[in-house]
């Protein structure tokens, strides 16, 4: 009699076991970057003009204020941190840059009465180089100051990409 009791207990663990192993190893492998993240620019305190250099911090506003994410809208996109599926919030200013797109990103400006993208007439302001379908997007902004025989604001390398409230 004990000795099968036992065995019956043993076998009533095993899916148990099994499904929390499974369970361990589904965490455990799961790709990084597989879950959406989302990231902050903010200006810095001082954000320069065509002719100068940022300079200060770049906080995103609260109480306290925290540092943000990055401090300039390509420095977001270039860094390998930022994959595709994740968003990168814009805080309110006037960046004066260049950007290129990343496929698959979501940059969401704060409102295109408060977030201005300068391209110091050097070149396309926002370029889109990949196909980057309707995941990839920019909304939210004002484009000025473009310098380019095609795309002097946005040009766009293919058609199905989403640039909205601009």
């Amino acid at each position: 009699g004990g000795m099968q009791e036992q065995h019956r207990e043993r076998v009533k663990s095993r899916p148990l076991i099994l499904t929390g192993v499974i369970l361990l190893l589904t965490v455990a492998l799961w790709p990084a970057g597989a879950l959406a993240n989302t990231f902050t620019v903010a200006p810095h305190q001082d954000p320069g003009s065509c002719l100068a250099d940022p300079n200060g911090p770049c906080t995103v506003p609260g109480d306290p204020p925290v540092p943000a994410s990055f401090c300039t809208i390509s420095e977001a996109l270039a860094s390998p941190t930022v994959q595709f599926g994740d968003t990168v919030i814009v805080y309110p200013g006037t960046y004066y840059e260049n950007i290129t797109m990343k496929n698959g990103v979501q940059l969401l400006g704060s409102g295109a009465d408060m977030t201005i993208i300068d391209g110091c007439q050097n070149g396309s302001v926002v370029t889109f180089l990949v196909n980057g379908g309707p995941q990839t997007v920019i909304s939210g902004f004002t484009i000025r100051n473009g310098l380019a025989d095609v795309g002097g604001g946005i040009y766009m390398a293919t058609r199905s990409n989403a640039a909205k409230n601009l």
